[in-house]
């Protein structure tokens, strides 16, 4: 019963400019990503924004990928967050994602996949709060990849509550 509750939160991100990143890299981002939300007890569906996607529906969050970097943004960040009263949304430079994979030693996806539950906490709690470790740790490492890898990457549970709590009002 409580695992049904806590699997009431829903959200939709909506991806625009999806073609900057290859298909199959994304969907594999997007299995990561949805497992991870799924733990803290959001389900997510991911669907590609079309020219009608003005502004976001209720419980939908954009999510921009371009393939520079934002002149406002952290050089050393892969993604961002804009957070306002309304309309919040969350980027990923496709470039940075590269770069740090190479670094890392992983996949381009498996980065983006970590990149994007990043930005979309900071969306989904309304926060630029950082943590000392986990999805919310200000900077991606190669524990967090392996952790992700071994389906240990996770939002702590006050966090994973948070993010549901946010989803709610969507």
């Amino acid at each position: 019963m409580l695992l049904k509750l806590a699997l009431a939160a829903r959200i939709t991100v909506v991806i625009f400019h999806a073609d900057a990143v290859p298909e199959r890299e994304m969907a594999h981002a997007q299995a990561l990503a949805g497992e991870v939300l799924r733990q803290a007890g959001v389900e997510v569906k991911w669907r590609r924004a079309t020219p009608a996607d003005l502004l976001p529906r209720p419980g939908e969050i954009p999510l921009h990928l371009i393939e520079g970097r934002p002149a406002f943004a952290d050089p050393d960040a892969c993604g961002y967050a804009m957070l306002m009263a309304e309309g919040s949304y969350a980027g990923v430079s496709y470039r940075a994602v590269r770069e740090a994979a190479v670094t890392m030693d992983t996949t381009p996806s498996t980065v983006l996949a970590a990149t994007i539950l990043h930005e979309l906490g900071h969306v989904l709690m309304a926060s630029k709060e950082h943590a000392a470790f986990g999805v919310m740790a200000p900077h991606l490492g190669r524990r967090d990849i392996e952790a992700l890898r071994r389906g240990e990457f996770r939002f702590t549970p006050d966090q994973a509550r948070r993010i549901r709590t946010g989803t709610m009002p969507r």
